[in-house]
C-alpha cells in the first residue's frame, strides 16, 4: 500500500499523525461490497456528467466539508442545540459559513499549485449545499442526497441505503486532489469525523489538507486586526 510500510506494525507506529498510515491500514483490512461499489459508481457517474457539461473533466477537484450540526437533521429533535460554533462566530462578522469554507478551498488550491478546480461541497445542512452551488454553479458540485447521521439515526441497521449514501460521499471526497476538513460542532480544535475518515481513506498527504477550523479562525482574527487598526 505504501513502500515504507513493510508490515502492519509499521503502519500502526505511524497511525498517530499520518492519514496515509491510517488509510493504508483501512485498505489492508477492508474492501468495498458490491452494493456500495455500485452506488459509488453511480455517484461518480453523476459527478462526471456534471463535469462534462461544464468542460471540467480533466480539472482538479477539491473536496470541501462543512459540518453544521445535528440541529439541522430534523429527525433528531433531542439534539437541537448541537451547532457548529463557527456559524455564530461568522454571523457576528456578517460572513456566511459557505463563503468562508470555500475560501479555505481556494487557499488550498493555490497552495497546491492548482487552478480552476471543481469544488465537491459536502454538508449536513441542505441549505448550505444549495448556497454552495449558488456561490458558483460552474465550479461547485453538491449531491442531492439527504444528510444522515449514522450514530443517532433510528433507522434499522438492516436498511443499508442511508449508510451507503454517507460512505459514497466520504469516498468521493477521498478521491479528490485535496480536502478542507470541517471543524466539529464542539468548540475547540476537534475536527469532523466525516472529513477525517475521507482524508484517511484517501491517504492524503498533509499538504493536501486544510484544517477548516484553523483556516476560518485565521480569517476571523485577520478581520479583527483590520478593524482595530
Amino acid at each position: 500500500c505504501a513502500p515504507n510500510y513493510r508490515a502492519v506494525r509499521d503502519v500502526v507506529s505511524d497511525m498517530s499523525g499520518s492519514h496515509v498510515g491510517l488509510g493504508c491500514m483501512f485498505w489492508s483490512l477492508f474492501e468495498l461490497g458490491d452494493e456500495l461499489t455500485k452506488k459509488l459508481r453511480e455517484g461518480l457517474d453523476s459527478f462526471d456528467r456534471w463535469k462534462r457539461a461544464r468542460g471540467r473533466q480533466t480539472l482538479p477537484v477539491i473536496a470541501v466539508h462543512f459540518r453544521a450540526g445535528d440541529k439541522f437533521l430534523g429527525f433528531q429533535s433531542g439534539f437541537s442545540g448541537d451547532l457548529n460554533p463557527l456559524i455564530s462566530d461568522l454571523s457576528a462578522q456578517h460572513s456566511h459559513p459557505v463563503s468562508a469554507i470555500i475560501q479555505c478551498a481556494r487557499d488550498l488550491e493555490q497552495r497546491l499549485g492548482l487552478t480552476n478546480s471543481s469544488y465537491l461541497f459536502l454538508s449536513d445542512h441542505p441549505h448550505f449545499r444549495l448556497q454552495a452551488q449558488k456561490w458558483d454553479p460552474s465550479r461547485v458540485y453538491s449531491r442531492k442526497a439527504q444528510p444522515f447521521h449514522a450514530g443517532l439515526s433510528s433507522i434499522k441497521n438492516d436498511d443499508s441505503a442511508p449508510y451507503d449514501a454517507v460512505w459514497v460521499e466520504m469516498l468521493m471526497a477521498a478521491l479528490a486532489d485535496g480536502i478542507v476538513i470541517s471543524p466539529s460542532t464542539f468548540r475547540g480544535t476537534q475536527l469532523s469525523g466525516f472529513s477525517l475518515v475521507s482524508a484517511e481513506v484517501g491517504m492524503f498527504r498533509e499538504e493536501q489538507i486544510v484544517n477548516g477550523w484553523d483556516c476560518v479562525r485565521d480569517t476571523l482574527r485577520g478581520r479583527d486586526a483590520e478593524s482595530e487598526s
